[in-house]
């Protein structure tokens, strides 16, 4: 009956001249952060050491006993299109899907796809509740927490600018980790942000959505403002970054967003190999890897290369670093020792030294070679295929 009635509406709709937005037979209502009401810090759902569920600040979990919800454990039913999903938005080439199954504790995933590929999660974000879980990450977006936190979690009133936005997952993790954290995300796409509006609503105040152009924004405002860390997650829905990535201007613009002592960049970007020789992304990412660490060490901060294996994606990060440190002993300080320190202060809720195992330090004459030999790179544990 519901599907015969879905069927006349899509017959009398344009007769009528009604406005419909199709999100599927089940329907779902944004998601919120969910805030503290006295200090108005993102509250972060975790089990306590009796198995309860408890709702606190993420650095109030900090050495507690902590159920990772983005584990692969928690992942490992997903399946593309099958019965464990139900799409509850569908509208301008935007898809988003919700999993039918609670997991461990009780929440679902929410997760973002395009026309071109239906079957490739682009961004996922967890909910619980009806409320956003702003400490639960999967794929190589971890990568990008934890390099994002070893570049700006000892700022007191961090400022993050964000170029691409998805489903929202990392800006809400950072608002989540990092205290009176602000986030600015620039997104190109009105349909994606319409669709993240309706799927997974950001607290105005902590995270800021503006639809422009992340090429023109660098341009445009490159000298009015500054922000302790820029993460840059560029790519379209055939999977492409802009070709204008890889231009020294951008790369310029985005070292002008950053402090000159404190700041640095996370820069989400995919190995050369990745979609064939026959594509260009690869080539694209290459020659912008190129030009953040030229303009970046030029600055005086060092660059580092984290690969995800499972899904080829390549993660570069630069920060201000002493150049005392040797390279091995520069990665092991930094993934070992600095970053867990930082993540369990934080109540970071995954193992941000297993995130970080696979990383390098690069130079602009080494980095498009390291992009290009992803073998050289190892990592323990396994992601489902699909990040």
């Amino acid at each position: 009956m519901r599907q015969l009635l879905v069927l006349l509406l899509r017959i009398v709709n344009p007769l009528l001249g009604l406005k419909m937005e199709w999100r599927g037979l089940n329907r779902a209502s944004p998601a919120r952060l969910r805030l503290d009401e006295k200090s108005g810090e993102v509250l972060i759902p975790a089990l306590n050491q009796n198995g309860d569920l408890e709702w606190r600040t993420a650095r109030n979990w900090a050495g507690e006993y902590i159920n990772d919800p983005g584990s692969l454990a928690s992942c490992i039913g997903w399946t593309v299109g099958g019965e464990t999903e139900k799409v509850i938005y569908q509208k301008n080439g935007i898809r988003f899907s919700e999993t039918a199954a609670l997991d461990a504790l009780g929440g679902t995933w929410r997760c973002l796809r395009t026309s071109e590929n239906f079957g490739v999660i682009q961004s996922a974000i967890r909910v619980l509740h009806g409320n956003i879980h702003a400490g639960a990450l999967v794929g190589y977006t971890r990568i990008i927490a934890a390099a994002a936190l070893l570049v700006c979690s000892e700022s007191k009133k961090p400022r993050v600018l964000n170029l691409g936005l998805g489903a929202g997952s990392v800006p809400n993790f950072l608002c989540a980790h990092l205290r009176n954290a602000s986030v600015l995300a620039i997104e190109l796409s009105d349909a994606v942000v319409q669709a993240t509006r309706h799927i997974v609503t950001p607290e105005p105040g902590y995270v800021d959505i503006v639809l422009d152009d992340a090429i023109n924004f660098s341009t445009n405002y490159a000298k009015e403002y500054q922000f302790d860390l820029v993460v840059i997650d560029l790519f379209d829905m055939q999977s492409k970054p802009p070709s204008s990535l890889a231009s020294p201007v951008f790369a310029q613009n985005i070292a002008s967003f950053v402090h000159d002592k404190a700041g640095g960049v996370v820069m989400n970007l995919i190995t050369i190999t990745a979609l064939g020789s026959a594509h260009s992304a690869g080539t694209i990412c290459a020659d912008a890897a190129y030009q953040f660490v030229q303009t970046f060490t030029d600055q005086g901060k060092r660059a580092f290369l984290t690969l995800d294996p499972d899904t080829e994606n390549a993660v570069l990060w630069c920060l201000p670093l002493p150049r005392f440190l040797p390279s091995p002993l520069a990665v092991k300080y930094l993934t070992t020792f600095l970053a867990p320190a930082r993540a369990s202060k934080l109540g970071v809720q995954f193992d941000v030294r297993a995130q970080l195992a696979p990383t390098i330090e690069v130079t602009a004459d080494t980095v498009r070679a390291a992009l290009s030999a992803s073998s050289s790179f190892s990592r323990s544990s396994k992601m489902p295929s699909q990040y």
